[in-house]
Parts: C-alpha cells; sequence; structure tokens
C-alpha cells in the first residue's frame, strides 16, 4: 500500500453505516478528508466558543461535517451517521471538544441542529436530483419524438422508394408469371381448345370466346443475398442489399396474387457459422421467415436492408461473413423446399453475390445437392463485380453466372425468368 492511501477497514464499533455498506473508512494516518473536516470544524469552534456559532451553520455545512466524519484511532471526528444505536451523547472527538468548552446540553443542542439540518440537506438534494432527472427524461422524450419524427420520414422515404422501384419489376414479371399460370386462350362451340383467336370467326360471325386455361406449371424461385464481408470491400454491399429487398418485396407480391403456383423463398449465405475459427467462416446460411408484402411499415427480416438502416449501423456487422461457401446455402434451399413448395414445381434460384467460388471441395459438395434436388432446376448467380473476375470460373453443378448492376438487373431477371419459364411451358 503506498504511502497516503486510503483503505477501508472495519469499524472497531462493529456498527456504524456509510455510503450504503456496514464498514467505516479509517484514516489512522490522520490524512485525507475527514482531517480536513476535523481541522476546519477545531478551528473554527476554538475562534469562535460559542453555542451561536454551533447553531448558525448552513445546511449544507452540517451535511458536509457529518457526511465526512471518519473514525481515525478508534474514535469517530464528528458524529455518527444517523442510526439506531448512535445518539447525541456518542463518544466523538467534537463532543469531547464542545463539552470541554461548553457543556453537554449546548452539545445536544448542536446535535439535533445538524439531524435537522442534514434531513433538511438530503431532503434539498433529492429535490434537485428529481427536478433534474424530471429535466433530463423531458430532454429524452423531446429528443425521442424528433428522432421517431425523422425516421417515419426517412421510412416513408424508404417505402415510397421501394414501391416506385418495385411497382414496374411486378410490371415486367406479372407478364411472365400469366404467360406461366392462366394464358389467354378460346375455345370452340364444340369445346375444342383452339389457339388462335382468328380461328373462331367464320364471315364475321363468331361461334367461340375467349378464355382462361390454367397451365398446372408450379414455380419456385428462391432468391439469396451474399453476406461475405467482401460485399463491403468490394463496394457493392448497400446496392446488393437494395436490390434484395426490391426482388423480395416484388415476389411477396406476385405470390399474393398466385397462391399455390408460385413458392417463394429468401435467404442469405457466407455468413459466419458463430466461431471465430477459419473452418466455420462463411458457413452458416440463414432463411428469412418473416417478409410480409401486406405490412410495409415493418417489412420483417428484410428490414435491415433498407438504406436508411444501412447507413446508420455499422455495415460491416451486416456483412460480417470471411469466406464464401454455397454448399450450406444450397442445403438450406433443399430443407426448405422439401417443407414448403410443391414436389413437381420447376425451379429458379436467383442469388446475389460478387463471389468467385474458390474451395473445390465446396462446389463438388454442391454438385451432389444439386444432383439430389434433380427436376427442372436453373441455379443462377448474379454477380456485381466485372466479368473479368470471375469469368470461365468453376460452378456447381446447373449453375451459371450473369454480370449485373444496379441499372440493369430489373432487366436481366425479367430475361432470366422469361427464358427459365418459356423453357418449361
Amino acid at each position: 500500500m503506498a504511502r497516503g492511501d486510503v483503505r477501508p477497514t472495519k469499524s472497531n464499533h462493529g456498527r456504524g453505516h456509510y455510503g450504503g455498506s456496514r464498514t467505516y473508512y479509517h484514516d489512522d494516518e490522520g490524512r485525507g478528508k475527514s482531517k480536513q473536516v476535523w481541522d476546519w470544524f477545531e478551528s473554527n469552534f476554538n475562534a469562535h466558543p460559542t453555542l451561536e456559532w454551533l447553531l448558525s451553520l448552513e445546511d449544507k455545512t452540517y451535511y458536509w461535517l457529518l457526511k465526512g466524519s471518519r473514525v481515525r484511532f478508534g474514535l469517530m471526528d464528528i458524529v455518527y451517521y444517523t442510526e439506531p444505536g448512535w445518539n447525541a451523547y456518542s463518544d466523538t472527538r467534537a463532543h469531547r471538544l464542545v463539552i470541554k468548552k461548553l457543556n453537554e446540553a449546548s452539545w445536544v443542542k448542536f446535535y439535533n441542529r445538524l439531524m435537522v439540518s442534514v434531513k433538511a440537506e438530503e431532503e434539498r438534494v433529492e429535490k434537485q436530483e428529481h427536478e433534474a432527472a424530471t429535466e433530463r427524461e423531458g430532454r429524452y422524450a423531446a429528443y425521442e419524438a424528433q428522432r421517431k419524427a425523422e425516421q417515419a420520414i426517412v421510412d416513408r422515404n424508404d417505402l415510397e422508394q421501394l414501391q416506385a422501384t418495385t411497382q414496374l419489376t411486378i410490371g415486367m414479371f406479372e407478364n411472365e408469371l400469366n404467360t406461366t399460370f392462366v394464358p389467354n386462350d378460346c375455345i370452340g362451340d364444340n369445346g375444342d381448345w383452339i389457339e388462335l383467336a382468328s380461328d373462331t370467326y367464320i364471315n364475321g360471325s363468331g361461334f367461340g370466346y375467349e378464355e382462361k386455361k390454367a397451365t398446372g406449371i408450379k414455380l419456385q424461385i428462391t432468391v439469396s443475398l451474399d453476406l461475405s464481408n467482401s460485399m463491403v470491400y468490394n463496394g457493392i454491399a448497400t446496392t446488393a442489399a437494395v436490390a434484395f429487398r426490391d426482388i423480395c418485396w416484388t415476389l411477396k407480391a406476385l405470390k399474393s396474387e398466385h397462391e399455390g403456383d408460385l413458392f417463394t423463398g429468401f435467404f442469405t449465405f457466407s455468413d459466419d457459422a458463430g466461431y471465430n475459427e477459419p473452418k466455420y467462416y462463411g458457413q452458416r446460411a440463414s432463411l428469412l421467415k418473416e417478409i410480409e408484402y401486406h405490412t410495409p411499415k415493418n417489412l420483417g427480416e428484410v428490414q435491415f436492408l433498407a438504406p436508411s438502416v444501412l447507413k446508420s449501423v455499422n455495415i460491416n456487422s451486416v456483412f460480417q461473413g470471411h469466406d464464401t461457401h454455397i454448399r450450406p446455402l444450397l442445403l438450406e434451399i433443399e430443407n426448405w423446399e422439401n417443407h414448403n413448395s410443391d414436389a413437381g414445381a420447376v425451379r429458379l434460384d436467383i442469388i446475389i453475390t460478387d463471389a468467385v467460388l474458390e474451395h473445390p471441395k465446396d462446389i463438388r459438395e454442391a454438385d451432389v445437392v444439386q444432383e439430389r434436388r434433380n427436376g427442372s432446376l436453373q441455379t443462377v448467380l448474379l454477380n456485381f463485380m466485372p466479368e473479368s473476375e470471375w469469368l470461365n470460373s468453376t460452378l456447381p453443378k446447373r449453375c451459371y453466372m450473369l454480370k449485373v448492376d444496379k441499372d440493369n438487373i430489373a432487366g436481366i431477371l425479367r430475361n432470366v425468368l422469361s427464358e427459365f419459364v418459356g423453357a418449361h411451358m
């Protein structure tokens, strides 16, 4: 212990109270705050050894005398803190000095005056703290109200931007899906399906009528977003996140119009699997379960991809995977489609990434998953990076990669969907 340090020890009296614990801070070297308190009281009382001086101090001074008292060499300096068992007749240095200069009655009056003042000062301090707390709460409430108002504007702008972007995309995809699920055909008088509407007319008088006939095709579309940290370092994280969110919103809107025919699933992948070890890097893929098109104020698990949210957080906390693996994603999709899709649906996977798949073992194991999924399946990787960085790279079976950017992704998706649907009509 360094010279001059003050350390807590138990009072020789075994009782008393200071600062919420049943201990006193001893200062047996005669230094520290207690010595200052005692020196002040002793010198001022010796200069004015009267009852009038003892009773003339301010409330805060009495408060300071009591709170600053310590036990030194087994004896309290001024008075013990208020507690049953300690009273005006308890032995202290101040008690001895006052009865030496005056008498016991004067000490009792001083003690009682001190306790009244201490209580008043405690009430004043408590009121002051309460007022300060109320003021802080008021300021915080005003700040929260302003923050919520500003956030409401940001959310509304986000939503309007999202709706404007996806409305066009919805219209583009709607034509393809209507062609898939409910093409326009014509039926003749005899119940025969006729390919061309012109065939239903002879000499200007029609004998047939147009009707929508379901094709029976079931379509499954999954969309996945790469959460590896290279998305940030390559400067495409926000662009890719917004594109992913737009596509999710679009497909959820379309699904609501084609229940039972269109199956949609949304995933993230290449997140670390919860352990700070290389073997777990990029090994986690997750299904986003709560994406509700009809609740625009809460976009569920894609809300974190709103541009305003990505600006307000450390984007590395979202895109934090240290590597890119595709097998965990394909396994997650396979598990989802086995429980939530139609076994006969034609399946299109859309994967938004910046990746060049660099792990041969990961690719080989992904091949096994793709073989097992079987059926009418195509996996398309939409890569925001320049073609020169990934062209002719090795991909799993039934996978191909396309170059996209924020301006052409909707058009490319429409072409992909059109070609895919056309191949299975």
